[in-house]
């Protein structure tokens, strides 16, 4: 939900930016005769840097869910793993698992991470 409301914001951040660019265009003549080029830069500025704060906190939060969901993957593929090898002491009358049953499990836990890091 935070990173659906940073998104609405940094869209709405860069609306004022074209708007400013499209009224120094339209009014170029007018602020030459004033000489307000500083003026129109320092906003233009402004209008830029609050959009790139909110982008930086954008991909933040995109990288922060990155990290969570590759760990999630990272320990499903573990809890997998471990039962493939414990699987002798753990399983129904001492039996190992077969060599593809256990390459298989492994496979469609790393499908679950790699499946995971595309959200």
């Amino acid at each position: 939900r935070a990173g659906r409301e940073i998104q609405r914001l940094a869209s709405k951040a860069r609306s004022p930016i074209y708007q400013g660019v499209d009224e120094a265009i339209v009014g170029v003549t007018t602020i030459r005769a004033y000489d307000k080029q500083g003026y129109f830069m320092a906003q233009n500025e402004r209008r830029v840097s609050r959009s790139l704060r909110l982008d930086f906190t954008q991909m933040g939060c995109q990288k922060w869910l990155g990290f969570r969901l590759k760990m999630l993957g990272s320990i499903v593929s573990t809890v997998v793993a471990l039962l493939v090898v414990l699987h002798r002491y753990l399983g129904p009358l001492g039996r190992a698992i077969s060599g593809p049953a256990a390459g298989l499990a492994l496979r469609y836990a790393q499908q679950l991470s790699n499946a995971m890091e595309g959200i």
